[in-house]
């Protein structure tokens, strides 16, 4: 079983405010009253050979910027969806590029018409068209969704906290066995899919499931630009181009050390195309790292706005709680592999209720320590800060309740996919064995 986190004082004191010093686990030390040296990874901050300078320099950046956006909306808890000047501009990059794109296809149609080797052309030219085309997104798998008549008062609880949002309720309602939610639109209907992990509601208490439903919900209301289809493009394209014309190691090996009769058949053109397209490659995952440092980092804003109207919902108790248990949650999956043979899943919460109370007292250094592992491509803030967050937010009631009879029938219904989750916890290798 995972052992509690080692946090132990230095003896030495802060040189910005002369408060004793912490360490975890022989990691930097880092001051908890002004959190002086907290982003400080130090070894554990790794990187390819002669890129460690970006690596560090890029997660200053994060931190700073993390820092920056939890000061910001701490001070002012955000009352609505905010214009977006990120959003903008990667929506500008998406109408570019599906332009481009809808151009290649056409293209490539006219010089079907030619026939000949033109045919070859445009069929090349539709291939890549058919490649970069903008995803709708996908629908879970059949047998994953549920259905209302058969989880009503799961839905029920569903439709009022939608309607406490004032967003739509889900099209679909759809399980798997993640410690995670989401939702996402999908389909050319772009239905509204809402997802939980069936280990992470095992987890959590009755009203940080209202907590959970009123975050992803949220998202359908709080301007996050991230959740447009037209602004997939920008975040994905490049991406596809960088991975598509990528050039293995093992392929330069061959034309530079294959045989030498083979030297004089075309290698050095090879050669040329590799490098051309190497080059190629790299310019298209650079400018894909840089679209998506933007568009995560302002989803991240959207994750806050999220967690707003999960307060306003759900109250500030259940939202804190919630962010809480994200925090432990890879030692409360720890625990629960470990523990999968004996307790049923009806006991799951109890554990993690039991580790939630050993660490009550480390909570707040665990809670800064979170902010140290970010990076530009974080799609969620730290929890800690998140917690932090609905701290600092005037203390809100619920308007959204869930009572012990009604979490007792969700649970009824959701009873056979809990012994599914049972299962496939027991069976996973990736549990099973760990401590």
């Amino acid at each position: 079983m995972m052992q509690p986190v080692s946090t132990t004082t230095t003896g030495l004191t802060c040189p910005d405010c002369a408060e004793r010093l912490y360490r975890v686990d022989n990691g930097p030390s880092w001051c908890p009253a002004c959190e002086w040296n907290l982003g400080n990874l130090g070894e554990a901050l790794t990187a390819p050979r002669g890129w460690g300078w970006l690596v560090r320099r890029s997660h200053r950046t994060a931190f700073r910027l993390d820092q920056e956006q939890f000061t910001k909306y701490s001070a002012r808890r955000p009352d609505g969806p905010e214009p977006s000047t990120v959003g903008r501009i990667l929506l500008a990059v998406s109408l570019l590029l599906i332009a481009v794109v809808a151009a290649t296809a056409a293209y490539g149609v006219v010089l079907i018409t030619h026939g000949g080797l033109a045919f070859v052309g445009g069929a090349a030219l539709i291939l890549v068209a058919v490649v970069l085309r903008p995803r709708l997104g996908k629908l879970p798998k059949r047998g994953h969704r549920l259905k209302r008549t058969d989880y009503p008062a799961l839905y029920s609880l569903v439709d009022q906290v939608a309607q406490a949002a004032g967003a739509h309720a889900p099209d679909v309602i759809a399980v798997d066995f993640a410690f995670n939610a989401s939702t996402w639109r999908a389909g050319i209907r772009q239905r509204r899919v809402l997802n939980l992990g069936l280990p992470l509601w095992l987890v959590l208490e009755p009203q940080q499931h209202v907590a959970l439903l009123a975050h992803e919900i949220g998202h359908q209301v709080n301007g996050d630009p991230m959740r447009s289809l037209l602004v997939q493009p920008a975040m994905r394209t490049f991406g596809a181009l960088a991975r598509y014309t990528h050039v293995s190691q093992r392929s330069f090996d061959r034309v530079m050390y294959g045989s030498p009769r083979a030297a004089g058949r075309g290698a050095l053109l090879e050669l040329l195309i590799m490098l051309a397209m190497k080059l190629f490659s790299s310019i298209c995952l650079l400018i894909h790292a840089a679209l998506n440092a933007l568009g995560f980092r302002d989803r991240q804003r959207a994750e806050y706005l999220a967690d707003g109207i999960a307060v306003d919902i759900a109250g500030s108790t259940a939202m804190i709680g919630l962010a809480d248990r994200l925090i432990l949650m890879p030692q409360i999956a720890n625990i629960i592999g470990y523990n999968a043979e004996t307790q049923r899943v009806s006991q799951w919460r109890a554990l993690a209720d039991t580790l939630s109370t050993s660490r009550a007292e480390q909570l707040p250094l665990l809670r800064q320590l979170t902010a140290r592992n970010t990076t530009l491509w974080a799609q969620h803030p730290p929890a800690g800060l998140r917690a932090r967050m609905a701290e600092a937010w005037p203390a809100t009631e619920p308007r959204v309740s869930l009572t012990a009879q009604e979490s007792t029938a969700i649970n009824a219904e959701l009873r056979d996919w809990f012994k599914a989750t049972h299962a496939k916890i027991l069976g996973s290798r990736s549990f099973r064995g760990r401590n």
